[in-house]
């Protein structure tokens, strides 16, 4: 019966869904499943159809016989303002990171429709001879500094799909194209919490980037110093420190709060 109404499958569901979510985030006090069919002018048992698909996910949640967005949909709605935000909050932290530095500094983040890193803002140094960004490029994830930054702190399951639909090419000589490889970089990045990319992309151009996490927990962009190959080489250990401790302070502003290391608070406690 509900699929032969249409209300629940295809274009026409997911417009009902849209209205459901309009409406509840319009309703302080939510709204009952007869409130919203009148408001709505659809069926209840469609809506209902709809609504329990919604609460599996977390999106709304019901309360007696009233239904509210749920967290889900907060966590949606921030991580979404938070993006719109994130150059404006980026500003300090990237300028502070240029003076550290007196290199180009980028902020990157994932393309929306494409497995690749966008740059979406960027301050260039003031050398003579220095690494040119422009808003709006893009670079491969597995061997640009912020994109392993990016590809990193994915999910499992995201990663996994990127190894089994990427064609890994050769940009340059150093660019690694193994697989294996690649995955050890990754690993590595995740437990050293930065990466290095050194003439993997273009010849004689490097960066050092670092990931940046909101309040979910979740990667949203990277900092990357980015210079020639031969400075990076000379100040990668203060490159890397400076863009950590910035990404880092730039992930607080979103509300993120990295995980206690207990056995570090154990041994610090044992010292007192």
């Amino acid at each position: 019966m509900e699929r032969g109404t249409g209300e629940t499958t295809g274009p026409r569901s997911l417009t009902r869904v849209m209205q459901i979510v309009a409406h509840l985030a319009a309703t302080e006090n939510g709204a009952t499943l007869s409130e919203l069919a009148q408001a709505l002018k659809a069926p209840k048992s469609s809506l209902l159809v709809l609504l329990r698909a919604l609460a599996a996910q977390g999106f709304t949640t019901r309360e007696e016989d009233r239904h509210f967005l749920g967290p889900a949909m907060y966590g949606l709605a921030a991580a979404v303002m938070a993006r719109r935000r994130l150059p404006t909050l980026a500003r300090p932290f990237m300028r502070h990171l240029w003076e550290a530095t007196g290199e180009t500094v980028i902020l990157a983040v994932l393309k929306e429709d494409a497995p690749l890193a966008s740059y979406i803002d960027q301050i260039e140094s003031a050398s003579q001879v220095r690494f040119i960004a422009r808003i709006g490029e893009e670079r491969p994830l597995y061997c640009s500094a912020a994109g392993r930054a990016l590809l990193a702190f994915q999910s499992e399951e995201w990663r996994e799909r990127y190894f089994r639909t990427t064609d890994f090419r050769a940009y340059t000589p150093s660019t690694p194209t193994d697989p294996a490889e690649i995955r050890r970089r990754l690993d590595r990045v995740r437990r050293e919490g930065w990466s290095q990319s050194i003439a993997e992309v273009t010849d004689g151009g490097a960066a050092v980037a670092a990931p940046v996490f909101d309040g979910e927990g979740r990667v949203v962009a990277a900092l990357a110093v980015a210079s020639l190959g031969e400075r990076i080489r000379q100040h990668s250990r203060r490159y890397r420190t400076a863009a950590v401790a910035a990404a880092a302070g730039l992930s607080q502003v979103l509300g993120h709060r990295p995980p206690v290391d207990k056995r570090r608070r154990r041994s610090s406690s044992s010292c007192e």
